[in-house]
């Protein structure tokens, strides 16, 4: 019988992760038994289901990075976890243990130490159970994880202080002994009926229940790609342009005959909402008195008006107008979460990013300043092409744009 994961390179790094994320993604992980959460306030009663122990393949606990352990967890129908969920975790294991941190040294991270870490800890479970949290860390969902930053929290002492309180120090590719997967389902149950951990943990009034920083305007890990959308070099469009509802040209905007673009960038009208928003602002990029701006889209709750194609270069955000497709929604970037996710207007632009992604193969992932200027593809606002190029001083679509909520109704609409 050969070693457990004699395939897996032994210095942590991407192919590493990829070999771990496949294995999940063919289901060739050990089984997950899951344990129940429950956690309650005076008005209501939820129940969390997390894995009674960490993520195994071949009987060993994984060490991941923070990028791997979202995309396992988009394909396990699960999400990061809160500090406050790995205390409660913690709080209300059936079994009790404490393996304590090992010196620091240059094999920290190699799978070698991976294996004989996960030894030890089978060493000291004497029955099965959820575990305590006392073997390892997690990476958590926080206000402070960016794009280049992720947070990590946990391996619980006996007395329920954190050895490692919560921490963001580090990329979402570090990995070391330490960082294994114990992701709970998104699935819940609040008040005996089925809910969406992610629509718990963005209600003000819910959150609190689970986290310990009030509702989270972000439910993954920022800056991942979703498991399933890797990033990927231009390829030619696979489909022409689903024709739109109605078509405005604009007066300006620069022919290109491009055959890919590489962003989406979204924008925010500073106007009206309501019925026929989307159709004036159109009809001002086409008009006598055109400003020198345009987009390919304008959307608001009834409609998408198309103005320039996306051949084409429309002028909306310097420095990314080049390589990206413009959608400008109807309203304001001092809208709050609630304004933005009323109406229809963020699944009819979510349906429409959709397509531009399938059709250029775009990766359905937020793009930071850094990200842009660095050259991927992906998905963006204006605020950050204004960061990234310092070419003009526009912060739409706004600090309260939903943009975890933007995204999974794109890679729910662009499976479809």
């Amino acid at each position: 019988m050969s070693a457990p994961l004699s395939w897996l390179p032994d210095t942590a790094g991407a192919a590493r992760g990829a070999e771990i994320l496949e294995e999940v993604r063919l289901g060739r992980h050990d089984p997950i038994r899951w344990a129940t959460i429950r956690v309650t306030d005076r008005a209501h009663v939820l129940e969390v289901d997390l894995p009674e122990d960490a993520l195994k393949v071949e009987g060993v606990r994984v060490n991941v990075t923070a990028r791997t352990a979202q995309q396992i967890a988009d394909l396990l129908g699960c999400i990061l976890p809160t500090p406050r969920l790995v205390a409660l975790a913690h709080q209300q294991a059936a079994v009790r243990i404490y393996v304590g941190p090992r010196a620091p040294d240059a094999t920290m991270a190699t799978t070698a130490t991976m294996i004989a870490r996960s030894r030890d800890i089978d060493a000291v479970i004497a029955c099965s159970g959820l575990v305590s949290q006392g073997a390892w860390k997690h990476w958590v969902l926080h206000p402070g994880a960016t794009a280049q930053r992720a947070a990590n929290y946990g391996w619980m002492r006996p007395d329920g202080r954190p050895w490692q309180s919560l921490g963001l120090g580090h990329n979402l590719d570090h990995t070391d002994y330490s960082q294994a997967w114990q992701c709970p389902r998104r699935r819940c149950r609040l008040d005996g009926r089925e809910a969406d951990l992610a629509d718990v943990l963005r209600d003000p009034l819910l959150a609190p229940l689970v986290s310990w920083d009030g509702a989270l305007l972000g439910v993954r890990q920022p800056g991942v790609v979703l498991a399933g959308q890797p990033f990927a070099p231009p390829a030619p469009p696979t489909a022409a342009p689903a024709p739109p509802q109605t078509w405005i040209p604009a007066r300006n905007y620069t022919p290109a005959s491009r055959a890919v673009a590489d962003l989406v960038v979204l924008h925010s009208t500073e106007g009206a909402r309501g019925r026929g928003a989307a159709r004036a602002v159109a009809r001002w990029f086409g008009g006598g008195a055109a400003p020198q701006a345009s987009a390919h889209y304008v959307v608001d709750d009834d409609e998408v008006i198309a103005c320039v194609a996306e051949d084409d270069v429309a002028w909306a955000a310097p420095g990314a107008n080049r390589t990206g497709i413009q959608i400008e929604l109807c309203g304001s970037a001092r809208q709050s979460v609630s304004e933005w996710l009323a109406g229809g207007l963020l699944a009819r632009a979510a349906e429409l990013t959709a397509g531009i992604c399938r059709r250029h193969q775009i990766p359905i992932c937020k793009l930071s300043p850094e990200d842009l200027a660095g050259g991927a593809r992906g998905i963006t606002g204006h605020v950050d092409a204004s960061r990234a190029f310092r070419k003009s001083d526009h912060w739409d679509p706004g600090p309260s744009f939903p943009w975890s909520t933007f995204l999974e109704l794109v890679a729910a609409a662009r499976a479809t």
